[in-house]
């Protein structure tokens, strides 16, 4: 059966909320005589690098081909490239400016320093090409997977160099660590994720797991969403069920949410601030303000997405604040972007260590007449102050273990850099 496939990713900006609505990016689409099927997608922690990796379908004359399509400038502007002829990645992330891949058919992950124009292999013969081995960023800068060595024998690795190189932390058992095909860090610091074998929690930045506990004792596997809140929530919607499941307690902790009017054709659902955004396979979206216990109509069948997606969908969620679909036809993000972010001109280059930080983290080289704003990873502002100083310190101590954004604004633009705050 032919899969028809649209996406949804976060983009991980707190600015202003309160006319939020669906935002045409102008990305290619279905414009005679080309067809555009998005297969995966791919945003940084800044949002400004979109990635999506799409078949191209021209119909005269008739040719199919793929494709990388890639903005780096928050969807202002996309620039087309050619992909390889495999199948779609399993795993498609962005490291600051640098874009991976990972394909389920190559034992190599690939790294692009160019926005997709070009890619290396970061680690050739590494990978299993019988199974999935997704990645998971920490917020302690390593990087770790689950890999397959064979004869049902499963290792826990570790990369402190984006993946050049990894060291093996020891035997595992794929039941009691998760294949990180969906994560995202709680607000205590928790890492929280889904797998074949059900939902858990880290508390060490993703060394050792522990299960998650729903009610009935029953097992939530493989969930096709799992999404935050900025006030914490965390929820998991089951897709074959369509159940919503809730934690208030940093994903430790689920209990059933009784839906009085999810959409019987709900395909998924997430979070934009503490609204939950609900997308359906005949192109509407509906909205709650009660965390799944009653929906609203946001747009209506084929508004946002084309109807009647098909059967075999598959949506991709990043752990960030702004919504975005990607269908055959188009590009939406649900949301209200500054406008002086996407007019954004220029790059401020200013320093942040020590990183990670404990106590405290010094800025240098920074511009005069600026403003720093600190977010952490539910968009929540932090910290803001104005500046005349080249150098100035902030003070971490009362920080939360997680990863922050550091914004610089001034007449010349923003421009954000990661912190990592770990006591």
């Amino acid at each position: 059966m032919k899969k028809i496939i649209y996406i949804i990713a976060l983009i991980f900006i707190n600015l202003n909320y309160a006319s939020a609505q669906w935002n045409n990016l102008n990305a290619p689409s279905s414009t005679s005589p080309d067809y555009y099927l998005y297969l995966k997608m791919a945003v940084s922690l800044d949002g400004k690098n979109i990635a999506t990796y799409c078949s191209k379908l021209q119909i005269s004359p008739f040719l199919m081909e793929n494709k990388y399509i890639v903005s780096s400038n928050y969807g202002t502007s996309w620039a087309e490239h050619s992909a390889p002829a495999n199948s779609t990645p399993n795993d498609m992330f962005w490291d600051g400016n640098d874009l991976f891949v990972k394909y389920p058919s190559d034992s190599a992950l690939k790294k692009s320093t160019d926005y997709g124009a070009n890619f290396s292999n970061q680690n050739p013969n590494f990978f299993s090409t019988t199974m999935s081995e997704n990645i998971l960023m920490s917020s302690n800068n390593k990087w770790y997977l689950v890999k397959n060595v064979g004869l049902n024998q499963f290792n826990l690795q570790e990369s402190a160099n984006k993946g050049v190189s990894w060291s093996n932390l020891g035997s595992v058992s794929v039941s009691a660590n998760p294949n990180f095909f969906e994560y995202l860090f709680a607000n205590n610091g928790n890492v929280v994720s889904t797998s074949v074998a059900g939902t858990s929690y880290s508390t060490d930045n993703g060394v050792t797991w522990t299960a998650s506990t729903f009610p009935n004792g029953i097992t939530v596997s493989q969930a096709n969403c799992i999404s935050k809140a900025s006030d914490g929530d965390i929820i998991l919607f089951e897709f074959s069920q369509k159940k919503i499941y809730r934690s208030t307690d940093n994903g430790v902790n689920y209990t059933l949410v009784n839906s009085t009017n999810l959409p019987s054709n709900s395909n998924r659902c997430a979070y934009y601030q503490n609204d939950l955004i609900c997308i359906c396979l005949d192109g509407s979206t509906h909205k709650s303000t009660d965390d799944g216990a009653s929906f609203t109509q946001l747009t209506a069948p084929g508004a946002i997405l084309e109807s009647a997606f098909g059967s075999g969908n598959e949506i991709m969620i990043e752990t960030t604040s702004n919504i975005y679909i990607a269908g055959k036809n188009k590009i939406y993000r649900y949301g209200n972007l500054s406008t002086g972010i996407e007019d954004k001109t220029e790059e401020i280059n200013y320093l942040v260590y020590p990183n990670p930080a404990k106590d405290f983290v010094i800025l240098n080289n920074l511009p005069a007449s600026s403003t720093i704003k600190m977010y952490d990873v539910t968009g929540k502002q932090v910290y803001s102050s104005s500046i005349t100083n080249e150098q100035t310190i902030i003070n971490t101590s009362t920080y939360t273990n997680g990863i922050y954004l550091i914004s610089i604004e001034n007449n010349r633009g923003i421009t954000y850099k990661k912190l990592v705050v770990t006591k």
